[in-house]
């Protein structure tokens, strides 16, 4: 069995037991230091990476009736030592299927996706703006707000194009 060098790392830690795939997949996300990576897809790697040490017996896995979500706990048979020999040899932040140009534009299309969600923003408290004047300085820094966001996001859209042009 070969581990996720990060995933392990995190399981590994004393204080880890009784945890969620998204108290793992937050943690993966902070400590790999890769913005590319996406949410969904981190979580996914997780929850695989985590059944196959259910598989194994090393860790147990309970699901709440109310809201679904599943606790894993480590069981007598975890070590960590035996863990720690098994994991992969790949970069800690590299997942399976997820190559940089793929991550790349997957950032670009969320950044262009919200770049899009703010431009209709922007619409609205304008139309708000011209039609409300007396609550102009609510909307006024409102759409300031996302006028700031919206040149972020711009300047992402252009470095992102930029770096995927020349790969």
């Amino acid at each position: 069995m070969k581990l996720d060098p990060l995933v392990c790392q995190i399981i590994t830690m004393p204080n880890i037991d009784h945890f969620t795939v998204v108290e793992v997949r937050t943690a993966y996300l902070m400590l790999s230091n890769n913005i590319n990576l996406n949410k969904v897809t981190v979580r996914k790697f997780v929850y695989a990476e985590l059944n196959k040490l259910v598989k194994r017996g090393w860790l147990s896995k309970t699901t709440s009736d109310v809201k679904g979500i599943s606790r894993f706990k480590k069981t007598k048979l975890f070590d960590c030592d035996t863990l720690k020999e098994n994991v992969t040899k790949e970069a800690p932040s590299e997942i399976p299927g997820a190559s940089l140009k793929k991550q790349l534009k997957r950032s670009l299309n969320e950044s262009n996706i919200e770049l899009l969600k703010g431009l209709g923003a922007l619409e609205i408290y304008m139309s708000l703006w011209q039609r409300y004047p007396n609550e102009s300085p609510e909307l006024k820094k409102k759409y300031k707000a996302v006028q700031e966001n919206n040149h972020i996001l711009e300047g992402r859209i252009r470095a992102l194009k930029d770096i995927l042009s020349t790969n």
